[in-house]
């Protein structure tokens, strides 16, 4: 059974019978501070201490990779991977290299019966989606993304989960409807609203752009567990 919660942002949870991974949690104020760009929901996890099997980053943004919150963790027992700039920055905020695993574009880890590969994503130098194999599923994150041909690189994908804001380097509503058709995804799920005000969209529009095409489209409800059976049996 595949758990998601998620975080606000492109952050998620997954609970995979018991694994549990944190994708791109952002959990602090920092982009406020740094940025002035106020968080429009609270934090729904506490750093401190918090400990999930793996965190993958896929890129060095602190809304993906937050530099308050990441030193807070349980830093000995967790397991820390992303591409290279996100090891270094893992690496100055105190993690140890023994936690570090690289997923690159091209790199497939295999941890506790899951498979993780970085794909392609058009945002910085090195960053990646995730795309995710478990229980014969195929989910595809697209991490901060703009449209590109070479999204999904062609894999089959169950769950989409898309970025969908237009703004900073990222897919617009449209574009990310016409990902969910090159994907050929069952169910499209959009992220990466909801967060800051001046770089936010209205996830309808998305819902609407896919069940156009015949696809589901799904509004993950902020910090609520949903399972990926259950968007699939329906």
């Amino acid at each position: 059974m595949i758990k998601v919660k998620w975080l606000g942002q492109a952050g998620y949870l997954l609970d995979l019978d018991g694994t549990t991974i944190l994708l791109d949690p952002y959990l602090s104020d920092i982009v406020f501070e740094v940025e002035k760009m106020p968080r429009m929901v609270e934090p729904p996890l506490d750093p401190q201490g918090l400990c999930a099997d793996l965190l993958i980053a896929t890129h060095d943004h602190m809304d993906h990779l937050d530099p308050v919150a990441v030193p807070q963790m349980d830093k000995l027992r967790m397991k820390y991977a992303g591409p290279n700039s996100c090891l270094k920055k893992f690496e100055s905020l105190g993690i140890g290299t023994d936690n570090l695993l690289l997923l690159g574009r091209g790199d497939t880890i295999c941890f506790n019966g899951i498979e993780l590969t970085g794909l392609y994503a058009d945002h910085t130098a090195d960053s990646i989606g995730l795309y995710l194999t478990y229980d014969d599923l195929h989910l595809y994150f697209t991490g901060d993304s703009l449209f590109s041909s070479e999204l999904g690189e062609g894999r089959p994908v169950d769950v989409l989960f898309t970025c969908i804001n237009g703004k900073l380097g990222n897919m617009a509503v449209e574009e990310a409807v016409e990902l969910t058709q090159q994907t050929k995804a069952k169910v499209g799920i959009p992220n990466h609203y909801g967060m800051f005000a001046a770089n936010t969209e209205d996830p309808r529009k998305y819902l609407e752009g896919v069940r156009a095409l015949g696809v589901k489209g799904y509004e993950a409800p902020f910090n609520q567990e949903f399972t990926i059976q259950s968007l699939l049996e329906k």
